[in-house]
């Protein structure tokens, strides 16, 4: 960073006010290197402010670095080793497994491809979604345990591409027994942020074998964030146990399981799509202000003195975001920009010290500043 004092006699310090990050600045040159080796996936950004000084006055700016993502992480799976039965007389097309795996690197180097090794043909899973079918018969086996081991396989997309790798155990039962089915196969539902202990829906499945072999027991097997949510594991009722942040998340999705009681139990699955809705809940923050700032006599008034920057976390959606600025109480020599935060002179200039007091403020109905 550079700042100029317009005095020539003038010497300029930098300094870095903010706590907690991993950067310096040189005094003398306003230049900022990093303390130490920076991880994507532990922080994508930082905000900070430099402060330049004269020894008299001082003035600050606001720098943001984003940190560059490398393809530096494998994709992980969420188990070493996946068992699932089906029985002798299962459809071709039946949905067996879902296998996930995860990647935090970004873009291209943390979408994952699957592929599956040593299927016998019978066997293969999508390619995106990690879905595991039966493509193929399976022969009328007169043995009993009849068992398939399978390598998959999780690549990611990135340059220098890093693969995962698990294990899938299909077994062939000589029971018949059917899946649990769910009414739907994807659930939504919407809720307003800030809000705990809400009961969000019921999801429900059918199975019509008899005893234990029909009595289904769900459970939430996957979730964008596990943490929020709970299930009645009879009634299959959601409940959203502490609340969610709008500008934190935006969306969630859960996977819940229906499984019956049998001695080889089957099961289904289907999503549950969550939308996070925004209150006006964030105030703006300015980014920026000056302790002091030097304006020179000739300044005229359609000339910008310096422009105030402020942000609002939250969405548009009903003004919730839009900042507007005014200076209180109102100054006889300067105006503000409501939009754009421009300070500019309101008459001819003349030596004095003048205080503003600037306010930014949102435009939702409910008005945070």
């Amino acid at each position: 960073v550079q700042a100029d004092s317009r005095d020539s006699v003038d010497e300029v310090e930098y300094a870095l006010p903010t706590k907690g990050v991993p950067f310096v600045v040189d005094s003398n040159t306003g230049e900022v290197c990093t303390k130490k080796g920076l991880d994507r996936e532990e922080r994508a950004e930082y905000r900070f402010s430099i402060s330049a000084i004269d020894g008299k006055f001082e003035t600050r700016a606001v720098v943001t670095v984003e940190v560059q993502d490398e393809n530096d992480n494998s994709p992980q799976f969420e188990r070493t080793r996946y068992v699932v039965s089906i029985p002798q007389g299962s459809k071709t097309g039946r949905s067996l497994i879902q296998i996930r795996a995860t990647d935090p690197d970004k873009d291209n180097n943390g979408e994952v491809t699957y592929w599956i090794k040593n299927s016998q043909g019978l066997f293969e899973i999508d390619p995106q979604s990690g879905v595991v079918r039966l493509v193929s018969a399976l022969p009328n086996y007169t043995e009993k345990n009849v068992t398939f081991e399978m390598e998959v396989f999780a690549q990611d997309h990135g340059v220098g591409s890093n693969i995962g790798k698990t294990t899938l155990i299909v077994r062939i039962s000589n029971i018949r027994n059917h899946q649990p089915v769910f009414d739907r196969f994807a659930y939504s539902v919407s809720v307003d942020e800030n809000i705990e202990n809400l009961a969000l829906l019921t999801v429900h499945a059918k199975d019509p074998d008899e005893g234990k072999a029909g009595a289904v027991v769900y459970r939430i097997i996957r979730a964008t964030r596990r943490q929020p949510f709970k299930i009645d594991p009879q009634t299959g009722g959601i409940l959203l146990v502490s609340s969610l942040d709008y500008e934190d998340i935006k969306y969630l999705e859960l996977v819940v399981e229906a499984r019956d009681k049998a001695k080889e139990p089957q099961f289904s699955t289907a999503i549950v799509q969550v939308s996070v809705n925004d209150v006006n809940d964030n105030a703006p923050e300015l980014l920026s202000i000056p302790r002091f700032q030097r304006v020179p006599l000739s300044t005229s008034l359609s000339d910008v003195i310096y422009r105030i920057e402020a942000a609002d976390k939250d969405s548009t959606l009903a003004g919730n975001n839009e900042v507007t600025y005014k200076i209180s109480p109102p100054s006889p020599l300067f105006n503000i920009d409501s939009k754009t935060g421009e300070i500019t002179a309101s008459q001819p200039l003349f030596p004095v010290l003048e205080t503003l007091n600037i306010l930014a403020f949102d435009s939702s109905p409910i008005v945070l500043s």
